[in-house]
Order: C-alpha cells, then structure tokens, then sequence
C-alpha cells in the first residue's frame, strides 16, 4: 500500500498568510527535526526531495508538505517508522523557525554556509531590486486578498438573514452519529489546498486514501459551518481525524478524513451527496442579489490577487537563479548522503 501522503502547512488567506507549522512540526511529537536556513536558490527543496526519496525507498512511511506559494517546492517532510519520525522544514521566512529544543531533537543545517560571499556581494544592487519588487508584489497580492475576504464577510452577513444555524447543527450531529470512528482523541492539521500563483490549487491525498466519501454540497458558507460542526461533534466523540482547514479563511473547515475506517467528508466531488441548502432557509431574490454581486466582488479580486502572486514567484526565480549561481552543490551532496544516513539509522531503516 502507497503511503506516501502530500500537504501544506501554511495558507494565503483573506487575512494575510498563516502557518501551520507550528501545529504539524511541534518538536514534541518528533524524534529528530532538521531545520534548513539559505537563501531562494540554494537547494532547500532538492535536498528534503533527495532525502525523502531515499527514505521511501528503504520502507519508511512519509509526507510531502509542499509551498503553499509554489506547489513544486516543499516546505518540509516527515518521515516514519513504527514509533520513530523525523522531519526536515525549510525554516526561513515567511514561516522562520529556530531549533526549539537545540541538540536533542532540533538541529540547524545551514545551506547559506555552501555559496560564494563574493559572488553574491557583486550582485548586491541586483539582489536588493529583486527582494523590493518581491515584496511590493506578495504586498499587491495580499492586498486584493483583503478585498475577497471583505466582499466574503459581505456575502455571508446576508446569507444568515433568516438563517437558522440549529438546522446545520442537527444535520452535522446526525451524520456524527453515523459514522464509525476511531476514538483516541488524536487530532491533526493538515491542508490539502492552497491559493497562490495557480490560483486555487488542491492535492488528492485525502481523495485517494478514502474508501468511504461523503460530498457536501450548498453554497461554501454553509458547506463550511456544516463542517464546523462536525468537526465539533466529532471532537467531543474523541475521534481521531485530520482535519483541513480552507486556505483562504482559517475559520473555516474544508474536509475531515477519518482514519481507520478511511472516511472523508470534504467539498470535492464523489460519494454520498450532503446537500445542507436544504438545511436553511430560502432566501429571498432581494437578498441573493447582493450575495452574487459580492461573490463576483470576490472572484475578480481573488483573480487578480493570483496573478500578482505570480509576478511575486517570478521575483522569486530571478533571486534562485542568483544564489544558484553561487552555490557549492557538492557540498549539498555530502549533507544528503549525510542526514539521509543519520535519520535512516534513527528510523531503523
């Protein structure tokens, strides 16, 4: 059986960008996590991929946890074996991480240490124009994700004229009570889609794992307080599930997956059909006229928010391209033979 699963940790959403990092790599709950420092460039994504291959191939259960920026790029992996997992994280910015508990389980592995000071001093006016037209892009873009969020807010404010939340409450309780579940209390957060330079860009780890697919369908204010309150039912259950925050609005929940028995309650498409518009009132003519022009607001501006999210990544390129230049990849080399040996003998691999 495959696995190897994919997600993010971080989001862009209408409030600006939130990391998750600290819920999936909280050292507490690893035996060994390497963090990487380095500028773009300088290997960071090559080396976790390098490694984690390397550990599947000797039988080791990992994750991929990709950029939520740019799905090419990791952002980190976990690696498992029976009671043993480790992790390798990107931990420079936007999601900057130390060693939290230095030596015994974090360790710092500095790729900066592998490039060309001289080179990259000749560089210098080119690399800070890059940075400021990075920065003044991501700024763009979060901008008009203020916008979206704002006309979001606006649409729901009317959708909940004449809502009655007990009727959400009911429908999720009684799902609740139909599903076999796994109680250990063991939570999880995992995102399985992200908004950036593709725009909305989703991952199918839960969709190929589930065995049992519930689909909830309604309009995607509805559909995610009906998954709220799942999740909440199912809290107090103690189940074990992973849940999926949306990307755009950390309130809110996209998909549950519960282990075990493999069951996903999600937005996609497939399985059982949750229709929760049946769930609430009708609203009136008056009142979905202004929801549409609000979620028009929304579509155009979330347009454009991807494309200055796209001119940011080109920045991004142009600096990698820079550092890459600078770059003693060789002695990159020698840190994968290097911690793919360490983390193989603390997996017992």
């Amino acid at each position: 059986m495959n696995s190897n699963k994919s997600y993010f940790a971080a989001a862009n959403g209408y409030d600006g960008f939130k990391s998750y990092f600290g819920e999936v790599f909280n050292s507490d709950d690893y035996t060994r996590i390497f963090v990487l420092k380095g500028g773009p460039g300088t290997g960071k994504s090559s080396l976790m991929k390098a490694i984690c291959t390397n550990l599947e191939n000797k039988g080791a259960m990992c994750e991929r946890i990709y950029c939520s920026s740019d799905p090419a790029s990791l952002d980190g992996i976990i690696c498992e074996k029976e009671d043993k997992r480790v992790a390798i994280i990107d931990g420079t910015s936007p999601h900057e991480r130390d060693a939290v508990i230095p030596g015994a389980i974090d360790e710092i592995i500095n790729l900066g240490e592998n490039w060309s000071p001289d080179w990259l001093t000749s560089k210098r006016e080119e690399v800070l124009d890059l940075c400021k037209e990075k920065k003044n892009a991501y700024l763009t873009a979060y901008s008009y994700l203020k916008i979206a969020g704002e006309a979001s807010r606006q649409a729901k404010r009317h959708l909940y004229c004449g809502y009655d939340a007990n009727k959400l409450k009911k429908g999720a309780k009684s799902l609740a009570d139909s599903l076999k579940t796994k109680n250990g209390g063991n939570v999880k957060t995992r995102l399985i889609s992200s908004f950036g330079k593709l725009g909305r860009h989703g991952l199918d780890t839960f969709n190929l794992s589930a065995r049992q697919k519930y689909s909830v369908k309604g309009d995607i204010t509805f559909v995610h307080d009906f998954l709220n309150y799942l999740k909440e039912e199912l809290y107090e259950r103690c189940a074990d599930m992973t849940v999926a925050p949306s990307p755009l609005d950390k309130t809110a929940t996209e998909a549950i997956f519960l282990p075990g028995e493999d069951i996903l309650i999600s937005t996609s498409e497939g399985g059982n059909i949750i229709d929760v518009e049946s769930m609430v009132t009708e609203k009136d003519k008056t009142v979905s006229e202004k929801i549409k022009a609000m979620r028009e607001i929304e579509s155009i501006s979330l347009e454009n928010s991807a494309r200055w999210f796209s001119i940011a990544s080109d920045m991004h390129f142009r600096l990698e391209e820079i550092y890459q230049t600078s770059m003693n990849f060789e002695e990159n080399d020698k840190i994968i033979k290097e911690k793919s040996k360490v983390l193989s003998e603390i997996l017992g691999l």
